[in-house]
């Protein structure tokens, strides 16, 4: 049914009926945007990420293509996220940090990914691409909070630190302000 309302919101109609779009996106639990996927596909050839950039333009397209691909395929999304922070000139420290301390829990899988998708390791992208003290501290941090929670797994320790909960839903947010998405 919300593989259906989503068309009849989107490509189904002339215009776009954004709250309908936005509304089953972020009230859909993961499992069920997966199914919704798999449906809309069959039914309409393309898939959710390729009708939000038909019926969106702009950073709402951006945010909302990184919440689809973050519930449909999350290791894909986080290092795509990593490579956009360092991509071109200049690197958006603030972001990669922030994604580097947001998505630690899911670093094994994603590190492999990135390897395979751009052809060197995300530790080395990090180092390369920012200044020494930079990535010494990036290191030290991912480092850090890796042995942290292996040390709490092995003493059978619970860890209430925020940043050691995984996060499975991050909600974008466009600021009208600055013209940035950012991440919640």
């Amino acid at each position: 049914a919300d593989a259906v309302k989503l068309y009849d919101a989107g490509e189904g109609r002339w215009g776009t009926d954004e709250t309908t779009f936005v509304r089953i996106l972020f009230s859909s639990p993961r499992e069920h945007l997966v199914l919704v996927n798999d449906i809309y596909k069959k039914k309409y050839v393309s898939d959710l990420e390729e009708a939000v950039r038909g019926e969106f333009s702009g950073y709402a397209t951006e945010a909302l293509v990184f919440y689809v691909r973050l519930a449909l395929e999350p290791d894909m999304a986080i290092a795509i996220h990593f490579e956009r922070m360092m991509k071109g000139l200049g690197t958006d420290e603030k972001g990669l940090s922030a994604a580097v301390i947001r998505y630690h829990w899911m670093q094994p899988r994603v590190e492999q990914l990135y390897e395979k998708l751009y052809g060197r390791s995300l530790e080395e992208r990090i180092r390369t691409d920012t200044d020494a003290n930079y990535g010494d501290r990036s290191h030290y941090c991912i480092s850090r909070l890796m042995t942290t929670k292996a040390a709490a797994r092995m003493n059978k320790i619970a860890i209430h630190d925020y940043f050691l909960v995984p996060v499975q839903v991050q909600f974008p947010v466009y600021c009208i302000y600055t013209g940035s998405v950012y991440y919640r």
